[in-house]
């Protein structure tokens, strides 16, 4: 019984110094691009084609980024105006709001904060 407690004991031990010699991201704010669906710092048709598939197979996957024409739903407009702001028929789109904040993860060095509690059974 003693054994199994030290091995149980070294095994939280391990776990703990283990995951405390990762990186932890920390959150940050940034602001969102609008049409910027994958995220990748820029609208192109990258982010049309993902729209445009993401419709078509109705999988409801839609965020902040992806209603351009801001009337609270993610549809066929807001794709169409995608396409023109590609194309370059357009500039910018019609009436954006000022941006909500977004978090993106960042790394830091600080430990994660763990706590243990051990107790003894008999057996």
């Amino acid at each position: 019984m003693l054994m199994s407690f030290r091995k149980s004991i070294a095994a939280v031990t391990a776990a703990v110094m283990l995951s405390s010699a990762f990186m932890v991201p920390v959150l940050a704010d940034e602001p969102i691009m609008y049409g910027d669906i994958n995220h990748d710092g820029k609208i192109d048709v990258n982010d049309v084609s993902f729209l445009k598939d993401t419709l078509i197979k109705d999988e409801g996957i839609y965020d902040d980024f992806s209603d351009v024409n801001f009337d609270g739903m993610v549809n066929i407009y807001d794709l169409l105006l995608m396409k023109q702001y590609v194309m370059g028929k357009i500039d910018s789109f019609p009436d954006i709001p000022d941006p909500p904040m977004t978090s993106e993860a960042t790394e830091t060095s600080e430990p994660p904060q763990t706590s243990l509690e051990m107790t003894e059974t008999s057996e």
